[in-house]
């Protein structure tokens, strides 16, 4: 009889010590799905850079949560229901880091890229810096397509437009003071591959509004002359 009596409080303190650990167990979820709500909100560099400190959180938050058990056995189930959980979470954070670094690295080639282009504009007759500007260029709309999954086509592509651009911009930027000039860049680009149609017409319709502005000056200036 004392050994069965024995062996039910042992068996009750278990269940108590059980009920303690899962306990524990829930309130590490929680507090773990709060700190990946805060986590997740966070976007580009900054998720990436808040990586580490909420890794950090996480082993604090667990060992807060096994420091109120009082039993070595309510710990041991306690780590054992709380190992993946804590795995899980470090992985779905670094996925989302993962993510919203890629997601910057994008941002970032593509403002490289838009800043070339208002580079070329604001000094569209410096050729040689135009023409570090077009492989500056090439390289970064290549890395990014790269960086979306794009396949070798699309690549080829993202590049062809971002030069084409470039050319554009230029071209726009000289044809106001100097369509004749505009025109000749604009065929010599086409020619060669650097401007895309789309572009090609832009171009065209700006040069031939500008031609015809000039022109119409020039015959002003010969009536009053």
């Amino acid at each position: 009889v004392g050994e069965e009596l024995f062996n039910r409080a042992v068996a009750m303190q278990q269940l108590e010590e059980a009920a303690n650990a899962n306990a524990g167990v829930a309130a590490t979820s929680t507090r773990y799905g709060d700190l990946m709500v805060g986590f997740r909100s966070k976007e580009g560099k900054n998720a990436s850079d808040a990586l580490p400190q909420f890794q950090k959180d996480l082993d604090i938050i667990r060992e807060e949560e096994r420091a109120k058990l009082k039993t070595p056995y309510a710990q041991k189930l306690f780590d054992n229901e709380t190992r993946t959980l804590h795995s899980r979470t470090v992985v779905s954070a670094g996925a989302h880091a993962g993510e919203q670094l890629k997601k910057y690295s994008i941002e970032t080639n593509q403002a490289r890229i838009d800043a070339n282009r208002n580079q070329v504009e604001l000094n569209p007759n410096d050729d040689e810096a135009f023409k570090k500007t077009v492989l500056e260029t090439d390289r970064l709309a290549r890395n990014g397509a790269l960086e979306r999954g794009a396949n070798s086509v699309t690549v080829e592509n993202a590049a062809r437009d971002a030069r084409s651009s470039l050319w554009f911009g230029r071209i726009k930027t000289i044809s106001v003071t100097e369509p004749f000039k505009a025109d000749k860049l604009m065929k010599e680009a086409l020619k060669r591959g650097d401007l895309n149609r789309d572009d090609a017409d832009k171009a065209y319709k700006i040069i031939h509004d500008s031609q015809n502005r000039s022109g119409a000056r020039n015959i002003a200036q010969d009536i009053h002359s």
